[in-house]
Formats: C-alpha cells, sequence, structure tokens
C-alpha cells in the first residue's frame, strides 16, 4: 500500500502523477491519496478515510487482529 500525499507540488502535474499511479498498480500496490491540506487541517477525516480504504480493499484493520 502507498500513501501519497497531495500539495501544491503535484499542481499541473496531474499526467505525471497518472502514469507513476499506473506503475505502482502494475506492481501490485494499492494507491491511497490524500491532500496535504487534509493532512493539516482535519486529521480525524483522513484516519477515518484511509481505515475505510483499508477495510474496503484488505478487508480488515490491524486493530481487529488483537487477541
Amino acid at each position: 500500500m502507498v500513501i501519497e500525499i497531495d500539495g501544491s507540488s503535484h499542481d499541473e502535474k496531474e499526467v505525471y502523477d497518472g502514469i507513476r499511479q499506473e506503475y505502482l498498480e502494475s506492481l501490485g500496490l494499492l494507491v491511497f491519496r490524500i491532500t496535504d491540506f487534509d493532512i493539516r487541517n482535519n486529521i480525524a477525516f483522513v484516519m477515518k478515510d484511509l481505515e475505510y480504504f483499508i477495510i474496503l480493499h484488505y478487508g480488515t484493520t490491524p486493530s481487529s487482529k488483537i487477541l
């Protein structure tokens, strides 16, 4: 799994980002994208969104495996 944090450095690089994401996915990796704005201003949303992404693609969360 790859966590991609998009900020202003990604402005006008949509084509490059798309090619890079396709390459990563061709390696069997999943890409979770989030903005740096959300990281700085709404971390609770980011964490919940990441949890949903993990459940959707992996079927579980690490905390659900605690014995």
